[in-house]
């Protein structure tokens, strides 16, 4: 690896923060000070580049936790053909739970976008007025 693949400290210290460490700590782990890690937060390409890596962060996550949700419904439709019955009662309960609150869920977003369309709509036909 050349120096100029290397992580640069900004870099180490973007990463810090992204992991959730305060300033003072996400420094002291990229090998900075604490003033220059205060002074780069004030600096809006920094804030900007910290906005794209936590969100790559969130992404990288939501990605696990949706292969991990996939694998877990996998265990529960085996689960539903136990041999052992309070088992598959479980499993079913579990399955019809999770099915509910997800129906929930969709129907509220299915909502709350129509509301955000009918708002959109409305500030179009006032700025036109």
């Amino acid at each position: 690896m050349s120096e100029d693949d290397r992580p640069t400290r900004e870099d180490a210290f973007l990463l810090a923060l992204g992991r959730g460490l305060c300033v003072r700590d996400a420094a002291v782990e990229a090998g900075i000070g604490e003033a220059t890690g205060y002074r780069w937060m004030r600096d809006r390409t920094f804030l900007m580049r910290l906005s794209e890596m936590r969100s790559e962060l969130w992404s990288a996550a939501l990605s696990g936790l949706s292969q991990a949700a996939t694998e877990a419904v996998k265990t529960l439709v085996e689960l539903l053909n136990s041999e052992d019955e309070g088992t598959r009662l479980k499993a079913a309960a579990k399955i019809l739970e999770a099915g509910s609150r997800l129906r929930q869920d969709v129907e509220i977003d299915a909502r709350l976008t129509a509301l955000e369309n009918t708002e959109d709509d409305h500030e179009n036909k006032a700025r036109a007025a």
